[in-house]
């Protein structure tokens, strides 16, 4: 049988509160997901290649609840342009996190938000923790 452990550091500051940082992978990506007092944020670490963002870029910021609930903004990428930022919730669910929420719809040949587009890939974000696996 397989023993899962989740690991998060648990940082500490000098104003004595806990900050929670974690690695977290989306769609081929490496992130570090902070949590601290209510505060939650997922920055990239190491996009995947051929994704138009660097180091450190904001994936999705918001708020978080000691039930594991989860709301804010995640943002979508398109090379040239700015993020484009979009509502979502969700929970915690397995050994992550899913997100929900309805994206914008951009210009194929510029960078305007034309819409939005509950049918892409982006209107749901699935976040997997670093896990250990220890027979």
């Amino acid at each position: 049988m397989k023993n899962i452990v989740c690991a998060i550091a648990v940082l500490v500051n000098s104003s004595a509160s806990a900050q929670e940082m974690a690695p977290i992978f989306h769609n081929g990506s490496r992130g570090i997901i902070t949590r601290d007092k209510g505060i939650v944020e997922i920055r990239y670490e190491t996009p995947r290649s051929g994704l138009p963002v660097k180091e450190g870029t904001v994936l999705f910021s918001g708020r978080w609840d000691e039930h594991g609930n989860y709301e804010g903004v995640a943002y979508t990428f398109k090379r040239g342009c700015d993020p484009a930022p979009y509502r979502v919730t969700g929970k915690d669910a397995g050994p992550g996190i899913i997100l929900t929420g309805i994206p914008p719809r951009r210009d194929p040949h510029g960078c305007a938000v034309i819409g939005t587009n509950a049918t892409v890939k982006h209107s749901r974000l699935v976040f997997e923790y670093e896990i250990e696996d220890h027979n």
